[in-house]
């Protein structure tokens, strides 16, 4: 029976992605997962943000869950904004995936190719697999998605920061 990446007749449509770059050269390698660089992961680790449950564009617009910043795991891109509970499901069960979005895999892929260090922040209204959330309109409405990420990200910066004080003597 044919595999894809290990996985048995997963019903997926998945593919390794083709990248060149000057490790590889000139043959290039088919990759199906991005790492993220691993110093910067563990840096992230260190992170506790303050996270809000409320958005600076819309005080009163409140989710009824503290956010939570969660670290690790396989986070895949899909064309699609995953509405659907099932398929959500269906994806953290056949890939392991935790987190579902439209846009980073494209970012890690130029990492790769120009041997940048990648690691993503993203804020996200639900985990792939998870419950779904009547929170959604006042999460991203409100302005928190992009108020939290920011926290995150700027903590990060920071952080970084702090550990690479003299990384340009």
């Amino acid at each position: 029976m044919p595999t894809t990446n290990g996985l048995v007749g997963s019903g997926l449509f998945m593919r390794d992605t083709f990248v060149r770059n000057s490790s590889n050269f000139p043959n290039g390698e088919y990759k199906f997962d991005y790492k993220v660089d691993a110093e910067m992961l563990a840096i992230a680790k260190t992170l506790r943000p303050q996270l809000d449950k409320c958005g600076p564009k819309q005080p009163n617009l409140c989710i009824s869950t503290q956010p939570m910043l969660r670290i690790g795991g396989r986070g895949i891109t899909a064309p699609a904004f995953l509405a659907n509970p099932d398929y959500r499901n269906y994806v953290f069960k056949t890939i392991k995936a935790v987190s579902v979005d439209m846009e980073t895999t494209a970012f890690a892929h130029v990492a790769y190719a120009n041997e940048i260090p990648f690691i993503a922040f993203r804020s996200l209204s639900d985990l792939a697999g998870g419950d779904d959330s009547t929170d959604i309109g006042a999460f991203f409405g409100s302005g928190l998605a992009e108020s939290n990420e920011a926290k995150v990200t700027l903590g990060f910066l920071e952080a970084w920061s702090n550990t690479h004080k003299n990384f340009d003597e």
